[in-house]
C-alpha cells in the first residue's frame, strides 16, 4: 500500500467518526447510565446484605445474652445452700482448758461440703481444720483442749474453704441408716466417766474406720464431747463402743451420738483383709 492509500483510509476513518460523533456520544451516555445503575445495583445490594446480616447479628447477640442470663439463673438456682450453725459452745475442762463444740446443718440434699473450718475466741482466731458434712446431715465440729488464760466470752465459728460435691447416688443415704446405734449407758464416779454403746452394721459395706462423734448435754448445753473410732467394722457386725473421760460431769440429759464416716468416698469401704488405713481426720483411735 502506498502513500496515497494510506491517506484515503485516514480520512476515511475520520470521516466515520465525525459523521457518527453523535452516535458515539449517546452511545457513551448509555454506557455511564449502565455502570451508575449497576454501581447503584450493587451498593443497593451491599446495603441490603449489611442491614440483613445486622439484624441476624443483633438476633445473635439477643439469643446469647438471653443464653448466658439463663445460665446464670440456671447456676444462681440450684447452687448449694450456706451451711447453717446451729450452736457454738464451750466446755470448761479446768485448769484453763476447755473443749470448743458447734453444731451445723446441711440444708442441701445433693450436695457434700468438703471443708476447712476454724473456732473464733475473743476475737482469736485458732488453726483451721478440715472435716465434710453430708447432704443433709447434722454434724458436730469440734476442737479439744483449748487452753487460755482468760474465760472465752465471744464464741464464734469461720468456715473457709469449701469444696461443693453434687451428689448423685441417692441410694447410697441409707447406708448411715443401717448403722443402728443401740440405747448409750452412762456410768460416772469418782473422777471418771464412761458411755457405751452398741453399734451394728446393717448395711451390705464393709469399712475400714468408723468414727464416732460423742455429745452428753445437761438439759440444752453440752457438758462433754468426745470422739472414737473403730476399725474394720464388717457388714453384719455389731460391736461395743465406749468413750471415756477423765472427769465427772455426772448423768447427763441426753446423749447424741453421730456416726461420722464419708459414704461417698469409696476409700472408706473394702472387701479383703489388707491393713487397714487411717482415713478419718484429727481421729482419736480407741484402744
Amino acid at each position: 500500500m502506498n502513500n496515497e492509500s494510506q491517506t484515503q483510509w485516514y480520512y476515511k476513518i475520520v470521516y466515520f467518526f465525525i459523521a457518527n460523533q453523535v452516535l458515539f456520544k449517546r452511545l457513551a451516555v448509555v454506557l455511564l447510565i449502565l455502570i451508575n445503575i449497576a454501581l447503584f445495583w450493587f451498593a443497593g445490594v451491599r446495603l441490603v446484605n449489611y442491614s440483613a446480616d445486622t439484624k441476624n447479628y443483633q438476633q445473635i447477640l439477643t439469643e446469647l445474652t438471653a443464653l448466658d442470663t439463663s445460665l446464670e439463673k440456671y447456676r444462681e438456682t440450684h447452687k448449694p445452700f450456706d451451711l447453717e450453725i446451729i450452736s457454738v459452745d464451750k466446755i470448761s475442762l479446768g485448769d484453763n482448758k476447755y473443749d470448743l463444740v458447734a453444731k451445723l446443718s446441711n440444708p442441701n440434699l445433693n450436695w457434700l461440703a468438703d471443708l476447712q473450718y476454724a473456732f473464733i475466741v475473743d476475737g482469736l482466731m485458732l488453726d483451721w481444720q478440715s472435716t465434710f458434712i453430708l447432704p443433709g446431715e447434722s454434724k458436730y465440729f469440734f476442737k479439744f483442749n483449748y487452753y487460755s488464760l482468760n474465760y472465752p466470752v465471744s464464741m464464734e465459728l469461720k468456715l473457709g474453704a469449701n469444696n461443693w460435691q453434687r451428689i448423685k447416688a441417692k441410694d447410697l443415704s441409707r447406708v448411715l441408716q443401717e448403722i443402728v446405734i443401740g440405747e448409750p449407758e452412762s456410768l460416772a464416779q469418782n473422777n471418771y466417766t464412761e458411755i457405751k454403746f452398741s453399734a451394728e452394721n446393717l448395711s451390705h459395706f464393709n469399712f475400714w474406720q468408723v468414727g464416732w462423734q460423742v455429745v452428753a448435754y445437761n438439759g440444752a448445753y453440752p457438758v462433754a464431747i468426745n470422739y472414737v473410732t473403730i476399725d474394720k467394722f464388717l457388714s453384719g457386725q455389731k460391736r461395743t463402743v465406749s468413750a471415756a473421760w477423765n472427769y465427772n460431769f455426772g448423768v447427763p440429759s441426753k446423749i447424741e451420738i453421730i456416726p461420722d464416716i464419708n459414704i461417698y468416698n469409696d476409700k472408706n469401704y473394702f472387701k479383703s483383709d489388707a491393713p487397714a488405713v487411717n482415713l478419718i481426720r484429727g481421729a482419736r483411735d480407741e484402744k
